[in-house]
C-alpha cells in the first residue's frame, strides 16, 4: 500500500500502488483524476500494458507479425496439457499462434490487478476529515468486490 498525501497533509490517494505499478511517474500526483485522464488517452490498451516483453519475452515481435496470441492457464495440470495439445495441433495446421501459460506468472497477475484497480474508481464514503481531498471530495476505492473475494484465497 502506498498512501499519498497532498502538500497540506490530506490524503489524496489511500492506495496509489496500482497506479505506480502501471504508470510510474506519469501518474503523479497519483490522484483519481490523473488516472481517469491517463485511461482516456488515445491508444491506451489494456493488452499492451499487460503484454510487455518483460512479462512475455518476444511478444512484441508476435504482435508486429500479427500472430494470434493466446494467454492461457488453469489450476489442473490435465487442463493445461489439453490446452497445449490443442494449441500444438493448431500450430501444426498452419495457424500463426504464440501462446503463453500465465498460470504461475505472478508478475502477469499483479500487473492485471494493477490495471484493473487503477482504472476502476467507485465512489467511497469516508467520514474521517483526513480522507478529504483538497477539492473536498473523498478518495475513490481501488478495489472491486470481485477482487476482494479472489484475494481471500491467495492470503492477501
Amino acid at each position: 500500500m502506498v498512501t499519498v498525501l497532498d502538500p497540506l497533509g490530506r490524503v489524496s490517494n489511500q492506495n496509489a500502488l496500482s497506479m505506480i505499478r502501471v504508470w510510474g511517474c506519469d501518474a503523479f500526483p497519483f490522484t483519481g483524476a490523473v488516472a481517469t485522464d491517463i485511461w482516456k488517452r488515445p491508444g491506451i490498451s489494456w493488452f499492451e500494458l499487460l503484454a510487455t516483453n518483460f512479462i512475455f519475452p518476444k511478444i512484441q515481435e508476435a504482435i508486429k507479425a500479427e500472430k494470434y496470441i493466446f494467454l492461457y492457464g488453469a489450476e489442473e495440470p490435465k487442463v493445461i496439457q489439453e490446452i497445449e495439445e490443442s494449441l500444438k495441433k493448431m500450430i501444426d495446421d498452419g495457424f500463426s499462434i504464440v501462446a503463453f501459460n500465465v498460470t504461475k506468472s505472478q508478475l502477469f497477475w499483479t500487473r492485471l490487478e494493477s490495471c484493473m484497480l487503477s482504472s476502476y474508481k467507485p465512489e467511497r464514503t469516508c467520514t474521517n476529515p483526513l480522507c478529504r481531498t483538497s477539492s473536498g471530495s473523498t478518495p475513490t476505492s481501488r478495489r472491486t468486490a470481485g477482487l476482494r473475494s479472489s484475494q481471500r484465497g491467495h492470503g492477501s
